[in-house]
């Protein structure tokens, strides 16, 4: 895969994004951070500084932001904008990103956006392959500066994933007029490519088929508002008896590649949008941002776990059979309430420094 080049970085982006999502992502300086994955921080228009190491977050995460910033030729208050990612991705990482985000935008008043990293791994997957002009169709953008696209188009989903640890991933797959058609969740690399098998049987997809291309019989009723949730896109290159492949990126995408092998697979990438794609990356992940507040989506910087918590409610104690009991502990005394099923031997004892007496007698 060749990476979006700087020179060609606003015509990129022309192609997925608002003209004003644009203008306004260089009008106001905007600081990227994320701890989805490491921990990548950096000011939009610039290289992105990168630590793998997730263990050194609390560590390094304060002196990357000022670097970054001073590198801009800013200062903190230069900022008006933070993007943070907000996962999925494990707790632990997750929420030193999302906390220094909001500590920053608090001190200096910038606005605070958050955004998913799936998502943003799918506009970039989009973008790429509209960069070696493999994407979009002359006729459908005669401005593209990508010329060598053809009308025999393949249609490309994104599988785009991250690594859950557990031996799961976070996932989400998406058409490629970027519609989520798997929403996000969280699974192991097998259930996840059985997920994608049956969206693809849709399209008339056998298991083992290595000719990829579509069955227009089985795209039949792949319009908006069809259930699987694609656009007419789909449907149109079926008719065109195009091909399709699905792309599948992020961290975790080659350590499960064998559970992919059913799948017409058509780029495994172990890669991230934020710190594999350099400064192209910060701007793609900001303005998808951008667009998800303009189109009036959720852009809170609530982390995204997904995991369900593995904390359970414990069990009761078994009792004696025919007998129920409450322990009270007020101060250092024990007061132990018993009751058997026999009303006529009820009776409650107490212990008290030592002396144990049924209620109603009084001993010592």
């Amino acid at each position: 895969m060749t990476y979006i080049s700087v020179n060609h970085m606003a015509q990129a982006l022309h192609l997925a994004f608002d003209v004003d999502i644009i203008a306004s992502l260089y009008d106001k300086p905007t600081l990227v951070i994320d701890t989805s994955f490491g921990s990548t921080v950096g000011v939009v228009g610039h290289a992105p500084l990168y630590e793998a190491d997730s263990r050194s977050h609390v560590e390094l995460l304060q002196p990357h932001i000022a670097s970054v910033v001073e590198e801009a030729g800013l200062k903190p208050a230069d900022i008006q904008r933070v993007v943070v990612g907000t996962g999925p991705a494990p707790f632990t990482g997750l929420r030193a990103g999302i906390v220094a985000a909001r500590a920053f935008a608090l001190a200096t008043g910038a606005q605070l956006v958050g955004m998913n990293v799936l998502e943003a791994q799918s506009t970039w997957n989009r973008l790429e392959i509209a960069n070696m002009g493999q994407y979009y169709t002359d006729s459908a953008y005669p401005n593209s500066a990508y010329p060598n696209s053809t009308a025999a188009q393949t249609y490309h989903f994104t599988l785009a994933v991250n690594d859950a640890r557990r031996k799961q991933l976070y996932y989400a797959l998406y058409g490629q007029g970027g519609e989520e058609i798997l929403a996000m969740n969280i699974a192991s690399a097998t259930d996840i490519a059985q997920g994608v098998r049956e969206v693809l049987g849709k399209f008339g997809f056998v298991q083992g088929d290595s000719a990829r291309s579509v069955d227009t019989a089985g795209a039949d009723g792949f319009g908006a508002d069809s259930a699987s949730g694609l656009s007419g896109g789909a449907s149109s290159v079926a008719g065109a008896g195009g091909s399709y492949v699905v792309d599948i990126i992020g961290h975790g995408a080659t350590r499960y590649e064998s559970a992919w092998a059913d799948l017409p697979v058509g780029e495994v990438r172990e890669e991230s949008v934020l710190h594999d794609a350099g400064a192209a990356g910060l701007a793609i992940f900001a303005s998808c941002a951008l667009m998800r507040e303009f189109q009036g989506k959720d852009v809170s910087t609530d982390p995204l776990y997904l995991r369900r918590p593995d904390v359970t409610i414990p069990a009761p104690n078994k009792h004696i059979l025919g007998q129920t009991s409450i322990s009270l502990r007020v101060g250092g005394q024990v007061e132990n309430h018993a009751q058997t099923q026999n009303p006529e031997k009820q009776n409650v004892k107490t212990q008290v420094g030592g002396q144990v007496g049924d209620s109603g007698e009084r001993k010592g």
